[in-house]
């Protein structure tokens, strides 16, 4: 019930840390009905353990991205605070560039709900591109990525 990798077909997977790369080595499986073979390769992966946020209950800052991705409208952001925190929530582009700020002040603690309208901190449109979530809190940090097709 899974892809299976098959020859000739050139599979690209990434996956998002706020960790600093390092030398890792990363596992795959070969699959065919009564057929398994694993393979490792070299590569680079997160310097570290990458916490993944956990089901109800959780404990910890939460970002994720509601909705379509890639979206034409806009993106429906929900953070978690384990408590009350000052936060702040923007926007930017590829090039760190701040866009909009969402959310400035206190917040929390639990879950809220914000919307990015594709708009800058001027009301004018954006133009369809890769666009990165930024939540700060005293806690720490989280990113997520979404993108904007026009």
């Amino acid at each position: 019930n899974a892809n299976a990798l098959e020859y000739q077909t050139l599979f690209n997977l990434r996956f998002e840390a706020d960790l600093p790369p390092a030398a890792a080595v990363a596992t795959g499986g070969l699959f065919r009905p009564g057929v398994g073979v694993a393979f490792t390769a070299p590569t680079l992966g997160p310097d570290g353990v990458v916490a993944t946020p956990l089901p109800g209950g959780a404990t910890g800052v939460r970002l994720a991205l509601r909705g379509a991705n890639p979206a034409s409208s806009g993106f429906r952001l929900e953070l978690d605070l384990p408590r009350s925190e000052t936060v702040s929530l923007s926007v930017r582009d590829v090039t760190g560039r701040r866009v909009r700020e969402l959310l400035a002040g206190t917040a929390g603690p639990g879950a809220l709900s914000v919307r990015w309208d594709g708009r800058d901190s001027r009301g004018a449109q954006v133009a369809s591109g890769v666009y990165f979530f930024r939540l700060e809190t005293e806690s720490g940090s989280r990113t997520v990525k979404g993108t904007l097709l026009r």
